[in-house]
């Protein structure tokens, strides 16, 4: 929500902290992505928000569903 009323450093210093205490977040990661788009960088939003598709869908299979 702060991205999105153009709270930027606030979103960035919460967004960071966020990242630290839960880094497997995909939450996080999209609120990343969200802030690098407000802040005209495509690229790096790309990378946030690819990070938080990979997160959301979980860890692979193992093996132990394919017996």
């Amino acid at each position: 929500m702060m991205v999105a009323e153009g709270r930027l450093d606030e979103a960035r210093g919460l967004l960071a902290a966020a990242l630290v205490s839960s880094p497997a977040s995909a939450e996080v990661h999209r609120g990343f992505g969200s802030l690098m788009l407000a802040l005209k960088r495509p690229a790096e939003a790309a990378k946030y928000f690819g990070r938080a598709a990979d997160l959301a869908v979980g860890p692979p299979r193992d093996r132990e569903i394919q017996r």
